[in-house]
């Protein structure tokens, strides 16, 4: 009788050759597909992400820019206003920022004669029109009551800066920052009731408010500007006052990794010796140093109708690619005060 033995189960060495040889054709090839399927969500993501980012900054200038009561520009006497701006705890402005010089015969377009290059900026500052605050039964000198209304106005500036730890290849990218100011109310509308006794009493129900300065906007002196309302109704000049912040925002921000890998992202520096670069900054500055990075503002026209134009251009990393989104916007904005 044959004795037939049982094969232990197992592979050969033939076999186990085969396999791994297989296995190292095949794991390059699929390493390769899942690096471009990665890759190409990762790309989709950023374009989309970036897009929305840059629509939403720039429906936000736009919006507080549409109510604006006074354009700051960049003169000795507006950099004086500037200078006042509170931002301690704030990220730092980009070096050589400045705002826009406005041109009142100039052009947005670099294509003409009267367009100037020098005056374009890399930030804003305006005082906004924020709303009207009603006050009821507040007395007169002969006891009448009367419904007072004063307008508030808020400070914003938006700016760029250097603090983003997202750098675009070996070059440094930047935030975009909405700083904006507490309430301020209009001191010549306060300074303008005759009433002494029913200006105080407003000044007062204002101070219960929890309003604590107001701002003359006609004033063209920072030191001449701002004064602090007092619970006993006087309103006293803050010759050394600095414009008090509510807050700050970064509107650059974006969650990344949601449907592929994370990627760098952020305002674009300026793109000269920067093959890469997937667009040219700037397009209406002069470039000065990091001045003056994807963010440019440019402002012409007459007081009663001015246009502010903004281009944002903001610039992802995805592994080795490069993705960008570049929007222009011109706001018509009153400048009136």
């Amino acid at each position: 009788m044959i004795n037939m033995k049982k094969r232990t189960n197992g592979f050969t060495l033939v076999e186990l050759i085969v396999a791994i040889t297989i296995m190292a054709i095949i794991t390059p090839v699929m390493s390769m597909v899942l690096f471009y399927v990665i890759k190409g969500f990762s790309s989709y993501e950023a374009i989309n992400s970036i897009n929305k980012k840059n629509q939403e900054m720039l429906n936000r200038i736009y919006m507080r820019m549409s109510v604006n009561k006074r354009i700051f520009q960049n003169t000795s006497s507006d950099n004086q206003f500037l200078s006042r701006i509170q931002l301690t705890n704030c990220p730092s402005v980009l070096a050589n920022s400045k705002l826009a010089k406005i041109e009142e015969g100039g052009s947005l377009s670099p294509d003409t004669t009267t367009f100037i290059a020098a005056s374009a900026g890399n930030s804003l500052f305006f005082g906004s029109y924020e709303f009207a605050s009603t006050f009821n039964n507040v007395a007169d000198s002969d006891s009448s009551t009367h419904t007072v209304k004063i307008d508030l106005y808020r400070f914003y500036y938006y700016y760029i800066t250097a603090d983003n730890p997202h750098s675009i290849t070996s070059r440094p990218s930047y935030r975009g920052i909405e700083w904006k100011s507490i309430p301020y109310v209009d001191y010549r509308e306060l300074i303008n009731i005759t009433n002494s006794t029913l200006r105080s009493n407003t000044v007062k129900k204002i101070y219960a408010a929890g309003i604590r300065y107001g701002w003359d906007p006609a004033a063209t002196v920072a030191s001449g500007s701002f004064y602090s309302l007092n619970s006993n109704g006087n309103i006293t000049l803050q010759s050394a006052h600095n414009i008090q912040k509510d807050k700050y925002i970064d509107i650059t921000k974006i969650a990344t990794g949601i449907m592929g890998s994370a990627y760098r992202y952020g305002v674009s520096p300026n793109t000269a010796g920067w093959p890469q670069a997937p667009l040219k900054i700037p397009e209406y500055g002069i470039t000065n140093g990091s001045f003056p990075g994807g963010f440019e503002t440019v402002i012409v026209g007459s007081s009663r109708g001015r246009k502010v134009l903004v281009r944002s251009s903001i610039v992802a990393q995805i592994m080795t690619s490069y993705v960008t989104s570049q929007l222009t916007i011109v706001c018509s904005a009153r400048d009136v005060w």
